[in-house]
């Protein structure tokens, strides 16, 4: 049914300058890529032409993100680290999938 489809986990918010790229597919490599992305949902862009905008969660298109809020969100984004997080790379991961993923420390923006 509809309540599966387009359904992704969503992780934590900890950590988000060590763990990019971002996304359920990692397509984002930003903070700002991900900004970009909900303001335009927001604004009725459709960025995937495979899904309606009618598919699209009424919560991210009423999201009212403005550029010009952008530097303050990211910043506050990153003040959610903690390097004493584990950044070991698992060899395997329940689901079987491949692991993937960057652990990195850069700053993600």
């Amino acid at each position: 049914g509809f309540e599966n489809t387009n359904g992704f986990r969503t992780p934590t918010l900890r950590n988000l300058r060590f763990t990019f790229p971002y996304m359920h597919n990692g397509s984002l490599k930003s903070i700002k890529e991900i900004l970009e992305f909900y303001e335009d949902i927001s604004t009725g862009v459709q960025r995937n032409p495979n899904i309606p905008m009618r598919d699209i969660d009424p919560l991210a298109k009423s999201l009212k993100i403005k550029v010009k809020d952008f530097s303050a969100i990211t910043q506050f984004l990153l003040s959610l680290n903690d390097e004493s997080f584990d950044k070991t790379i698992p060899q395997s991961v329940p689901s079987g999938l491949p692991v993937g993923g960057e652990i990195e420390l850069e700053i993600g923006m």
